[in-house]
């Protein structure tokens, strides 16, 4: 069964609150509401760092937002712009099979996620660099990053 949930980040930026909000869908199971991704482990384990380096670059966003510093984010953030984002061809065929989820993976990752990295990376070139603007898009990103989580998952 396929239900929608609304995801809702709230952030605290120097200048006020910042919102973001969407819908997605959820598989919804007895056992886990999330989609699994049946992949191989190299693929998972590519996906993984992939996240981890999220991660970082989410930290180095926040960072140099606070000092000010949009050349650092730029570079640090270039791999997962959607110029810079490989893709996994193991991931593109699996999903071929759930064309549905195929659309939600896309809409959340590289329309998502990785464009709001080249909003961001936008945003750092321009000097001075605009907290709030940054900080805003920073919460947007965060919201892909909680949907996917909450949608999808690899066994």
């Amino acid at each position: 069964m396929v239900r929608k949930a609304v995801w809702v980040v709230l952030g605290f930026a120097c200048f006020g609150f910042v919102v973001t909000a969407g819908i997605m869908p959820l598989k919804v199971s007895a056992e886990d509401a999330r989609f699994v991704i049946e992949v191989s482990s190299e693929t998972q384990e590519g996906v993984k760092a992939e996240m981890v380096d999220t991660l970082l670059a989410l930290q180095t966003i926040v960072n140099k937002t606070l000092e000010g510093d949009g050349s650092a984010i730029a570079e640090a953030i270039k791999p997962l712009t959607t110029s810079g984002v490989r893709g996994h061809p193991e991931i593109r065929m699996f999903f071929r099979n759930y064309p549905d989820m195929s659309t939600v993976w896309r809409q959340m990752g590289r329309y998502g996620m990785h464009a709001t990295f080249d909003r961001i990376e936008s945003l750092a070139l321009i000097q001075p660099l605009d907290k709030e603007a940054m900080l805003e898009e920073t919460g947007t990103l965060l919201g892909y990053c909680s949907g996917c989580h909450m949608t999808f998952t690899m066994p």
